[in-house]
């Protein structure tokens, strides 16, 4: 019979989520003694960094910004503005690349547009908050949502979205509010299945 070792949770060494609890709950207040284990985990030394330092802590900037959540709040919270070091990381997500543009940058954020583009959701959101038009890129991954191409349509286009338009004709209220609301009421001549 074996037995595992469990971690020493009581003990600030054991892990770097020991040594940011050590510092955080026990200390509450820097603990450089702690500082290279917490340096080996993206996410504790950005917790670090924000609860206990209350400052960027440019010794874990490489570290934090190989992880897209805590690079993301890193620069959200700390940095507050453009970090280039993390874009690479935040861009190979659509949630965090869409938040990066609209809550950072306040403009396109090129590099993570294929990343948004795979998420419908945030292609649209990515269309009507960050670019106010059309995310062309997006559009095969809308157009297979029809409340999100009507949403699309209305939000973002201000006119007919063509490619969602059989996702939208499955559901008979959204269809009515799309001919009502974007079509202005006109059906065109090529669709016939959105009667």
């Amino acid at each position: 019979m074996s037995t595992k070792t469990q971690p020493d949770v009581f003990n600030p060494k054991a892990s770097p989520e020991a040594a940011y609890n050590y510092a955080f709950s026990f200390l509450g207040a820097r603990w450089i003694e702690g500082e290279s284990l917490i340096l080996s985990d993206p996410y504790w030394a950005y917790y670090y960094a924000r609860n206990i330092l209350k400052e960027r802590w440019f010794e874990a900037e490489s570290i934090i910004s190989t992880e897209v959540f805590p690079a993301y709040q890193y620069a959200l919270e700390l940095v507050g503005e453009r970090w280039i070091e993390a874009e690479s990381t935040i861009s190979k997500d659509a949630q965090f690349s869409y938040f990066y543009a609209k809550n950072i940058l306040k403009s396109r954020f090129e590099l993570g547009e294929s990343a948004i583009a795979t998420s419908a959701s945030y292609s649209v959101a990515y269309a009507h908050n960050v670019i106010n038009g059309r995310f062309e890129a997006g559009e095969y991954a809308i157009s297979q949502d029809g409340l999100l191409s009507y949403e699309y349509a209305l939000k973002a286009l201000h006119c007919r979205f063509k490619a969602g338009e059989k996702a939208i004709s499955e559901f008979k209220n959204l269809t009515k509010d799309y001919i009502d609301g974007v079509l202005l009421g006109v059906i065109p001549d090529d669709a016939t299945y959105l009667v």
